[in-house]
């Protein structure tokens, strides 16, 4: 979600607002729809007979979920519990729109907000996407005289931006294992850079360059049953991974002005 915030380098002038309803989608190869739970090393998840190992991801096939057995359960005569991983969207993108507010402030600097929260509905299961963030766009010709009066915008931009994915985990025939197991995923990117535009009468062409740092963290939340049974150990959030990464882009796109609404594509290389 670091991409739409900015489609002009001119700010919206003082106490002007624009609200946008910006839609981001994710590509991914034919290859990526998939992964081999094999590869991942589990001690404790059992393939079951007539399953390949293959589970989709987000973006794989709508019925593409594999089956684990958990030996850990099935003490005393209970049978094992199975799990079955979420089915992919079925879908080619992945969608996550987003609404941005916009308005002009003093200095020729523009505020920028945007908040959005769209669930996804994978099979019989639901994940829940909360975006928020905030931004501003900042003229930097009003300080180079030289240039304060050509036909192009010069700004300085920057944006913060969290958006949180949530799924409650759901584990069934487990009747002494408490029920609160959750997935988050949580990624907070920062970015800044300079943007430089010119507009037609309908067509405005931009590009600059900028600077994105992100951070991402996932957590498996909850107790679970981690031991041979029937004595097993109960543990506590047991899983929480950190990621960080950085890149330097270039900024090209235009926006197609059509009356009161406008038409905008920004890509980033």
């Amino acid at each position: 979600q670091t991409e739409g915030w900015h489609h002009s380098a001119r700010p919206l002038k003082p106490g002007n607002v624009g609200i946008q309803i910006i839609g981001n989608v994710t590509l991914i190869p034919e290859d990526e729809e998939s992964f081999d739970i094999r590869g991942l090393g589990l001690q404790n998840g059992i393939i079951p007979n007539g399953e390949t190992g293959n589970s989709a991801t987000v973006l794989g096939t709508s019925d593409g979920g594999a089956k684990l057995i958990n030996r850990l359960t099935g003490g005393a005569g209970n049978n094992p519990d199975t799990v079955r991983l979420l089915n992919g969207n079925g879908l080619p993108v992945f969608p996550l729109p987003t609404v941005q507010f916009n308005v002009g402030f003093i200095r020729n600097t523009e505020l920028n907000a945007r908040a959005f929260y769209f669930p996804i509905q994978i099979g019989d299961r639901e994940i829940s996407f909360i975006n928020v963030g905030f931004g501003f766009k900042h003229d930097l010709k009003q300080w180079i005289p030289s240039i304060a009066l050509s036909n192009f915008s010069l700004s300085l931009v920057a944006n913060y931006n969290k958006a949180i994915a949530e799924y409650d985990i759901e584990v069934t025939n487990l009747t002494n294992n408490p029920q609160d197991q959750q997935w988050i995923f949580d990624n907070t990117t920062t970015s800044f850079g300079i943007l430089a535009s010119r507009r037609f009468p309908i067509l405005t062409l931009m590009g600059g360059l900028r600077y994105d740092n992100s951070k991402t963290r996932m957590d498996l939340k909850g107790t679970y049953l981690v031991g041979e049974s029937p004595s097993p150990v109960v543990t506590k959030d047991p899983v929480s991974q950190d990621f960080t990464g950085s890149r330097v882009g270039l900024n090209l796109g235009f926006k197609l002005k059509l009356g009161w609404f406008s038409f905008h594509i920004v890509g980033t290389a």
